[in-house]
């Protein structure tokens, strides 16, 4: 088909669409058919207007969704994980508050993130600075972090703590009801228990390392050894964690009592385990011998070897022995201590101090050259019974308990100390 042909056969279609029944054609017929054609554009424009609109916006939106929920993560993840939930046996669930979930195998923990051991379970999280917490069956932590550190936030059961050195102004944050544990890199046991009265109370044992205890307005600095006792909204109250210790500085506190009562001299008191040949004794620290680095040396009666030394609060002191003489090492101790004016020590195979007569136990020690009071502790067999007391420089028995399978036996004298040293 040709051109002209084509033009023939639109001709034909166009007349016979104009003969057939419809309305006239009227004079505006082109200019109404502008405005709809018109019409029609500018509602095209508009559909492809609207659709570039929807599509730049959903993507916007999506980008802003992405965000947020990036931002959201980064608020829930930090920098990613903060720890890992490992080595679970039994029954471990992971909370993020409303969702609880059971750990299984390995799993990854996230800021905020709260961990609850049921009874006879136990696991370890290790914190990305690969500071490792242990808790104990029925235990409920949540852990998280922030500037300056990872934080465990204990509010039942207990966790012992292995953490990492802390990298300048950061630290280890153990939070229990009332009270704020800083740790510089250590070892420790938190504890947290509820007395009778719904009080709930802390309890701190301190392995190694240092660490800071606030509770109360109050902060204190503990030494390796050393228990602190904290109840919400109170002081924190330390001892050692070692029995003896905190037994001859309440017999310290008592001798300066009864001697400011007589106006005698206060002397050092003892105690004298006779079973197992120990004797536990204060030495003021001038009797040693100062060295460098802060380490001083006292030559004793006795072999050196095994004698322990701890603070009068009860922190325990670094020790190494030469024969018979013990080194103890000061140099460790943090600056915000009060100076150390009196050491503790432990004296194993302390023989001749106390001996059998017969049936009878006999203690040496030496008449005071003024009138002076002395407390005496001696340990004795749980089977041994106070029958009577002999001697001029006793000059009472001031109690008798029981305690560990032994008879105890605490003493006042006018005497002076038995010396274990030179």
């Amino acid at each position: 088909m040709n051109d002209n042909d084509k033009q023939n056969a639109l001709d034909r279609n166009l007349a016979e669409m104009f003969s057939m029944d419809r309305p006239e054609v009227t004079e505006d017929f082109e200019s109404r058919l502008v405005q709809a054609v018109g019409r029609q554009v500018q509602g095209r424009r508009r559909q492809r207007m609207q659709r570039r609109w929807f599509i730049r916006a959903s993507a916007a939106a999506a980008a802003l969704a992405m965000a947020i929920l990036v931002a959201r993560q980064s608020l829930i993840d930090g920098d990613g994980p903060i720890g890992t939930l490992t080595d679970i046996r039994g029954l471990v669930l992971v909370s993020n508050g409303a969702d609880v979930q059971l750990a299984e195998g390995q799993r990854s923990l996230h800021t905020e993130q709260w961990v609850q051991t049921q009874s006879g379970t136990t696991a370890q999280v290790v914190l990305s600075d690969q500071s490792r917490v242990t808790p104990s069956p029925r235990t409920v932590m949540q852990l998280d972090k922030q500037k300056q550190g990872h934080i465990v936030r204990l509010t039942k059961g207990a966790v012992a703590i292995a953490a990492q050195k802390q990298p300048e102004k950061q630290y280890l944050m153990v939070e229990t009801p009332g009270t704020a544990i800083k740790i510089l890199g250590t070892t420790l046991d938190v504890r947290v228990v509820e007395r009778p009265t719904g009080v709930k109370q802390t309890r701190v044992h301190l392995h190694s390392g240092s660490i800071e205890v606030a509770s109360g307005g109050v902060s204190t600095r503990l030494w390796p050894g050393m228990v602190s006792t904290t109840e919400e909204g109170k002081p924190p109250e330390t001892e050692s964690s070692v029995l003896e210790v905190n037994e001859i500085r309440r017999l310290l506190q008592e001798t300066r009592r009864r001697a400011e009562a007589t106006n005698a001299q206060a002397n050092m008191p003892m105690i004298v385990d006779h079973v197992s040949s120990t004797a536990w004794t204060i030495v003021p620290l001038s009797q040693f011998d100062a060295g460098p680095g802060d380490v001083y040396s006292l030559r004793l009666k006795y072999a050196a070897f095994g004698v322990k030394a701890y603070t009068l609060p009860g922190a325990a002191v670094k020790t190494h022995a030469e024969g018979r003489v013990v080194h103890v090492d000061l140099s460790e101790r943090p600056k915000e201590v009060e100076k150390v004016t009196n050491i503790v020590l432990r004296v194993p195979r302390a023989a001749g101090l106390f001996r059998m007569n017969g049936p009878a136990y006999e203690l040496t020690a030496p008449a005071a050259a003024a009138n002076a009071v002395t407390l005496l502790q001696v340990c004795l067999p749980k089977s041994a019974t106070v029958q009577a007391v002999q001697g001029r420089i006793i000059d009472r028995v001031v109690a008798t308990s029981k305690r560990l399978n032994r008879l105890i036996v605490t003493l006042e004298a006018d005497s002076q100390t038995p010396r274990i040293y030179e």
